[in-house]
């Protein structure tokens, strides 16, 4: 190239600089409205962000009498769940003393390890408590206040012999003080929001449906008429702890939602501190304050679902893997102890949820083969330089015996946190993974059918690779609770992906979208795990716009959006936006999600049983209900059905009424409840027993069985999907009554008429 080619090129490359402020500017200008214009996905088919910020400046209409006056009715949730975080946090405290030594981490990054540990030691020591049946608020009073004591004993001794390297807080920076202060509303608004009744179909079904059904019980036992109560259940076993110390169901799942919210906030320190040791304690600041403040850490922290506390680890497994490969390329005596700490990290992940192990713990494993190999060629190569007289007292920080370790105390630590819940549904099931992969392991109380119905339900709707990009643009713009930080910041981080820490950060984010698109049917809370990584590449792309064009537009931009953010809450899309609401009030309006439950409760003692056809949200009942999951064996086919010609995926006729009778009478049931809503639902989704039919409680009325139905709940027939009406018009017309406008019985009440009394 000759010396004008030289500079032409020079030119050009100059040129293309000055471009890019230009280019970052009108991107985050086009970026913006997209956002703000873009209709949602859940909201309604003509709602925007516009349009909900009009609505915001309006104000928001409120149902339930709220205010600070009842704020001593949290008094004993908060107590609760204090109990528990600090019984969790000494735990952790005290196995991290054993594992990581002091000059592995900062002090915030022990008491991150500290917590994270000593959450999964407090669910499995529940877990193990519940199988054994000694579920008792003694016994767990004991255990965590001992634990609490001996952690302090420890640090008392500590700070008297001045053991070993004291651990500094570090000042903080102006920016770290503006993202505190920012991040604090959120924190204050979805602890006491969590503290709210639970309003969720999955969650009254058996994210807090399950623990309570254990607590009542006295112990954690298989569930055949519940499947999802056969997962790792971490996190639900934290919400049965919360039952235990309150000695109360109800009051004890409250307490536990608390619990449970605290991992938005850990998870924001988390990302900090995995930002501070890849980029700057700023770039860490900015990205804990972009996931503390999303709405959806909001909405995961008032509502008990699982992937709050797994983002939690998939956050702590980015900062421990990030101190590990640092360890690691060191060669760092005791080295091995970090990859311990990363296995039992991602082990809890998996304790979480099963798409854990393909989440977390496979990028981890990865991690540390590739750190470890990384390590030796750069032991190779420092050799290779080295005069042959030095050689020999040259440290070798890896090798086969490093590599043979480091794999093994990793597998180890995932074992450690998620094998008892494997353990345990080997021995209930003869499946590990029970249900899942039924046709290799098999499972106890599963069969094909159900296994068809599973898969169909909870397998990707296709696989057309236009989706690969739609389903992306759903997620940074269209989802409801999304923050407008991804789609401003996130793409500009590939400005720096030259870097090797952007590089694998993009690459983890990939990773997790192709994982969640691959393997999930795709419902959006699944792909949440991915935040923690994005919203790092949105404080790295904040920071290069920042660079480029100043600060005014950049931060003006995450501030609107922030802004945004926080008065969303109020609008209840999130979730329950009347934090400070009367609990008594608030456990009424609760209820009506669950209409026919509510009903049956004004009917029925706490003691009677209760029969549930079609109904699985079951945390609101005071009665024992009967009832299955629609992935479970129908108990109204297993009781009512006769199954002598019965073939699998066909029909069957129904047994005599005196049969049928003596069944009722012998499980001791005093009403049926049938959610011929919940049963239309399914049957255009999921698929359910096309046995049930309302002939066949008419049947019984007319036996004498049971007595005139109670009307529940009815529906507008135009108010349903076209799918169901069609399917209800079609299977169900004996329930529609018509008028102006047409309605639907969507949940019937029978009495059980005593026999002795026919």
């Amino acid at each position: 190239m000759t010396k004008s080619d030289q500079i032409a090129a020079s030119e050009d490359r100059s040129s293309l600089v000055r471009l890019i402020p230009i280019a970052i500017g009108a991107w985050l200008v086009l970026a913006g409205i997209l956002f703000a214009t873009v209709t949602l996905t859940n909201a309604g088919s003509d709602w925007t962000r516009l349009k909900i910020a009009f609505v915001l400046l309006d104000g928001i209409a409120r149902e339930l009498p709220s205010g600070v006056q009842f704020l001593p009715q949290r008094i004993d949730l908060l107590l609760t769940a204090i109990s528990i975080v600090a019984g969790a946090f000494a735990m952790g405290r005290l196995l991290v003393r054993s594992v990581i030594p002091r000059d592995f981490a900062t002090a915030l990054e022990r008491q991150l390890f500290a917590i994270a540990i000593g959450y999964s030691a407090v669910s499995l020591l529940t877990l193990a408590a519940g199988l054994v049946g000694a579920l008792s608020r003694p016994l767990f009073m004991v255990v965590l206040v001992a634990a609490v004591l001996a952690e302090c004993a420890l640090t008392v001794v500590d700070r008297r012999c001045n053991s070993g390297t004291k651990l500094r807080w570090p000042k903080l920076g102006r920016v770290e003080i503006i993202c505190i202060a920012t991040a604090t509303p959120f924190v204050i608004l979805a602890l006491l929001g969590a503290m709210f009744p639970p309003m969720e179909f999955d969650v009254k079904e058996y994210h807090l449906g399950g623990p309570k059904e254990f607590f009542v019980g006295g112990a954690v036992t298989f569930l055949p008429h519940n499947a999802y109560t056969s997962f790792p259940f971490f996190s639900e076993m934290l919400s049965l702890c919360a039952m235990v110390l309150r000695d109360d169901w109800y009051r004890g799942a409250l307490a536990g939602k608390l619990v449970l919210a605290t991992f938005g906030p850990l998870t924001g320190l988390a990302i900090y501190a995995a930002g501070k040791r890849l980029f700057s304690p700023a770039t860490g600041a900015v990205a804990g304050l972009f996931y503390v403040s999303a709405p959806w850490t909001y909405r995961l922290s008032v509502i008990a679902y699982v992937e709050g506390a797994l983002s939690f680890y998939v956050a702590m497994a980015i900062l421990s893997g990030v101190v590990a490969v640092i360890a690691i390329r060191e060669g760092t005596a005791g080295a091995w102890r970090v990859s311990l700490l990363l296995g039992l990290i991602s082990g809890t992940a998996v304790a979480c949820k099963y798409p854990g192990l393909v989440q977390v713990v496979i990028p981890a494993g990865a991690l540390m083969i590739a750190a470890v190999l990384f390590a030796r060629r750069r032991f190779a190569r420092r050799r290779s330089h080295q005069p042959a007289e030095d050689t020999e007292s040259t440290e070798r920080p890896s090798g086969r015996p490093m590599r043979l370790l480091t794999g093994s105390v990793f597998a180890l630590g995932v074992l450690l946190t998620c094998g008892p819940w494997l353990l345990k549904n080997t021995i209930e099931t003869g499946n590990p993974v029970y249900p899942l992969l039924f046709s290799v392991l098999g499972g106890a109380d599963w069969d094909p059918e159900l296994d068809a119905k599973w898969g169909d339900a909870h397998s990707p709707p296709h696989f057309r690779p236009v989706t690969l990009a739609t389903e992306a643009f759903g997620i940074a713009a269209k989802n409801d609770w999304q923050t407008a930080v991804v789609l401003l910041f996130a793409p500009l981080s590939l400005l720096r992906v030259r870097e090797p820490r952007t590089a694998i950060l993009c690459g983890l984010s990939l990773y997790l979208y192709l994982a969640w698109w691959l393997l999930t049917h795709r419902i959006d809370r699944f792909w949440v795990p991915m935040l923690p990584a994005l919203v790092l590449l949105s404080a790295v792309g904040f920071e290069t716009a920042r660079r480029s064009i100043g600060n005014a537009m950049p931060v003006g931009m995450a501030g609107i959006a922030i802004a945004f953010n926080l008065g969303l809450i109020f609008t209840g899309i999130c979730g329950p936006a009347e934090v400070l609401a009367d609990l008594d009030a608030a456990r009424k309006y609760s209820e009506r999600s669950s209409t026919g439950i509510a009903a049956v409760n004004k009917l029925v003692e706490p003691g009677d049983r209760v029969l549930l056809v079609g109904e699985a949200e079951i945390f609101d009942a005071r009665f024992r209900p009967i009832y299955n999951t629609v992935f479970d064996k129908n108990i109204v086919e297993e009781w009512m059905g006769d199954r002598s010609g019965y073939q699998p995926f066909g029909g069957m006729d129904s047994l005599p009424p005196e049969t049928i009778a003596k069944t009722l009478e012998d499980q001791e049931i005093k009403y049926i409840l049938v959610n011929w809503s919940e049963i239309a639902r399914y049957r255009t989704t999921y698929g359910y027993s096309d046995f049930v039919t309302p002939a066949i409680f008419d049947d019984l009325v007319a036996a004498g069985v049971l007595g005139e139905p109670i009307a529940a709940a009815f529906v507008e027939l135009d108010a349903l999907p076209s799918n169901q009406r069609k399917l209800i018009e079609r299977e169900f017309p004996q329930l529609i009554k018509e008028g102006r406008p047409t309605v639907f019985l969507a949940e019937t009440i029978y009495r059980i008429r005593s026999r002795a009394k026919k």
